[in-house]
């Protein structure tokens, strides 16, 4: 159901809803994330903060607001906090938002969330160690699957050609650009990313996301001052792209078709 059936304050209820659960949702991946790459358990103790070790009350631990309001600093020590949950949340919480204002409240919307969720935090996960849990690599095409199961697309089989096709050409690209650089130019999480793209998306949509984690990719490593032969994150990148290509992907393809027709094309 598109949120265009409710009214505007209704549809503004439902957008913040959903960034408020997306920053929850972060705010968890990120810590269970941090405490798990730290050998500690991520289920039970309450956060503290590293510079005093104060135990945090619940006000300090609202998604987003909490930080903004205390400006990034303890509440109790003064120290600066750093900036890595902020951003989780923020970016689940938008990332929850845009789903919902593209797909409404429907089994798209549930099957985006779901899948975006895993490959987000992969992100957050290379994004901290440059490296991602298996269980964030297979988990994301067992939920394709299942979904699959629950409403099947119409072109399965070529969407499963296509991704292996895909994921085979990655794999040779990188492997060729890895000999010339003399280090590899894509880890096993990076090429797991593009055939799940492949499944998820299909041909003309994974192109669509290839060229933008490209872009997003060039964008990170100058944003980050990553020089050509240090390794970087770029899960992220290919995430950034396949949320943009799942839920914009039709609309940006034909009017670039468009807009080439416009030029003379065919």
């Amino acid at each position: 159901m598109s949120l265009s059936y409710f009214s505007p304050a209704a549809a503004a209820f439902i957008l913040v809803w959903f960034f408020a659960v997306g920053a929850c949702v972060g705010s968890f991946v990120y810590c269970a994330l941090e405490r798990s790459s730290e050998g500690r358990g991520f289920i039970g103790g309450r956060s503290e903060c590293r510079s005093c070790g104060r135990k945090l009350s619940p006000r300090d631990l609202v998604p987003v607001l909490s930080y903004i309001f205390l400006r990034g600093k303890c509440r109790y020590c003064g120290e600066k906090i750093g900036a890595g949950s902020f951003a989780a949340e923020a970016v689940f919480g938008a990332a929850y938002l845009i789903i919902a204002a593209a797909c409404g409240l429907s089994l798209a919307a549930l099957e985006n969330i779901v899948l975006f969720t895993l490959l987000l935090s992969a992100s957050v996960s290379d994004l901290r160690t440059l490296t991602v849990p298996d269980i964030l690599l297979t988990s994301p095409f067992a939920a394709v699957m299942t979904f699959w199961a629950i409403a099947p697309p119409n072109d399965i089989a070529g969407r499963l050609a296509f991704s292996l096709i895909f994921g085979a050409a990655i794999y040779l690209c990188a492997l060729l650009t890895g000999k010339v650089l003399g280090q590899p130019a894509l880890g096993e999480a990076d090429i797991a990313c593009f055939v799940l793209g492949g499944m998820m998306l299909g041909a003309k949509k994974s192109l669509l996301m290839l060229f933008l984690c490209s872009v997003f990719g060039l964008a990170e490593a100058a944003v980050l001052r990553i020089g050509r032969r240090k390794p970087f994150a770029f899960v992220p990148a290919i995430t950034a792209a396949a949320l943009i290509a799942a839920l914009f992907g039709d609309a940006i393809t034909d009017r670039v078709f468009i807009i080439y027709q416009n030029f003379g094309g065919w």
